[in-house]
C-alpha cells in the first residue's frame, strides 16, 4: 500500500484528518497483503469528498473533508 500526500495540510483539522488517514493506511498495510499496489492520496479536490478509482487502484481523500469534522 502506498500513501501519497499531494497537498500540504492547511490548518489543524486537515492535519488531524491526514494523521488519521496515514494511521489507517499503516494499520491496513499490517493486516492485508495486497497483490496490487493501492495508492491512497490526500489532496485538495474542491469539494468535501473521498472516492475510489478502480482503474488506477487509488483512493483519493479530499482535504476539504476535514471541514465537515469541525462543523
Amino acid at each position: 500500500m502506498r500513501f501519497v500526500v499531494k497537498s500540504v495540510p492547511k490548518g489543524a483539522a486537515e492535519e488531524i484528518l491526514l494523521d488519521a488517514v496515514r494511521n489507517e493506511a499503516d494499520l491496513l498495510s499490517s493486516v492485508f497483503s495486497l497483490e496490487a499496489t493501492l495508492t491512497i492520496t490526500f489532496e485538495r479536490c474542491g469539494e468535501a469528498n473521498a472516492y475510489y478509482d478502480p482503474e488506477d487502484t487509488q483512493i483519493t481523500i479530499c482535504a476539504e473533508l476535514a471541514e465537515l469534522f469541525t462543523e
